[in-house]
């Protein structure tokens, strides 16, 4: 279970738990629009400390504890007064890889390493 703790926005002081391992699809629709950042790309960014990604994070964790409507008062945050614990407690981990680099059928669409397929030709066969 992932924390977002925020001090310094007055009303929005405090801690606040949410689910990390699972995102929908307006979850990944917020963390575009916000940040530009496609479900693939959740680890390196957050890892890489984009801001825009974290202030997402955080607008989903708070939406889901019934503080809609708050994002301009985040974009108002001091760099420090939003922080994220994801996963094991730890400010660095990512975002669950399960929760955006998967099929629908739950499995990865092509191992890592295996070239992706060759079109067929379009005039058939080459001898």
């Amino acid at each position: 279970m992932a924390k977002l703790k925020i001090d310094g926005l007055g009303s929005l002081d405090g801690e606040y738990e949410f689910d990390d391992s699972r995102f929908t699809m307006r979850d990944f629709h917020t963390i575009k629009r916000i940040a530009g950042v496609r479900a693939g790309e959740l680890a390196d960014a957050y890892l890489a400390g984009d801001t825009d990604l974290r202030l997402a994070l955080a607008l989903i964790a708070l939406e889901r504890n019934g503080r809609a409507g708050v994002e301009d008062q985040l974009w108002e945050a001091d760099l420090g007064a939003i922080r994220l614990e994801l996963g094991d407690g730890d400010d660095t981990s990512p975002p669950s890889e399960a929760a955006g680099s998967k099929t629908s059928s739950g499995g990865s669409s092509t191992p890592d390493s295996a070239p992706p397929e060759s079109p067929p030709s379009p005039t058939g066969p080459q001898s």
